[in-house]
């Protein structure tokens, strides 16, 4: 007889040698530094990034100090600072410079103005003012009044400046699209032909008279076809005449 069969016991597995242990543990170290380490550069990122926003957005140390104002003439400087109102102390990059222009740009004689900020400390103020291209007469004793291509009338002065046509439009009573008619037409003329202009009448948008040195009269008509009414109005000039119309540029005439 056989005797019972023979149980056979799995080998043992061997211990572990002690260097990977030790091993293992140093890398787990080794990776608990790193994420430290990168914890740490991100605290500090996050810090040097709030110190600079509070520098920049709530410190004095880059505040406003000085306001700067350019290309003003009959604004006075003081004027255009006081109207930006751009506060002193305030940080500069919480200047608004899109507001501030918009304030200084309702002023009657400034046409455009941007306004910058001059890192560190200044807030510059650039305006373009009006330019006159004719005067109207004011109210009773007020003197002159100056209006521009847009027929905006920015400013008054006591006499008559040379060399600018008459708009004989009673500024606070016309219709402002007469004036802007009027005024369209002027800034459309040849710089030859507006020398000579010493009236500009308007007793509609679509009826816009000229008076030239020495009494010739220009029917323009309304502002419209500016170009072919300057071409056509070269062409007659060449001839003498009384009235030069070029109402319709199509078909224009001329009267002795």
């Amino acid at each position: 007889m056989s005797g019972p069969p023979t149980r056979t016991r799995p080998a043992a597995r061997p211990p572990a040698p002690v260097g990977g242990a030790q091993q293992f543990a140093a890398r787990r170290r080794q990776l608990r530094r790193r994420r430290l380490g990168r914890l740490a550069v991100a605290a500090g990122v996050l810090a040097l990034v709030g110190a600079l926003a509070w520098v920049v957005l709530a410190s004095p140390l880059l505040a406003v100090r000085t306001v700067v104002v350019a290309g003003n003439a009959r604004a006075t400087a003081g004027l255009v600072e006081l109207t930006a109102d751009v506060p002193t102390g305030r940080p500069l990059a919480r200047v608004d410079v899109a507001a501030a222009e918009q304030r200084v740009e309702a002023l009657p004689v400034v046409a455009d103005a941007t306004v910058v900020r001059d890192w560190p400390h200044t807030v510059r103020v650039v305006v373009t003012e009006r330019s006159a291209r004719a005067v109207a007469r004011g109210g009773t004793g007020s003197g002159w009044r100056l209006v521009d291509a847009e027929g905006v009338d920015f400013a008054g002065v006591a006499e008559r400046p040379s060399g600018l046509p008459l708009l004989e439009l009673d500024l606070a009573a016309a219709d402002p699209s007469r004036v802007r008619a009027a005024m369209a037409v002027v800034a459309a003329l040849p710089a030859a032909v507006a020398r000579s202009v010493t009236t500009v009448r308007a007793g509609s948008p679509d009826d816009v008279t000229l008076v030239l040195r020495g009494g010739a009269v220009i029917r323009w008509g309304s502002a419209e076809r500016a170009a072919d009414k300057v071409a056509v109005l070269r062409a007659l000039l060449t001839r003498k005449a009384a009235v030069y119309d070029v109402r319709a540029p199509d078909a224009p005439t001329t009267r002795r």
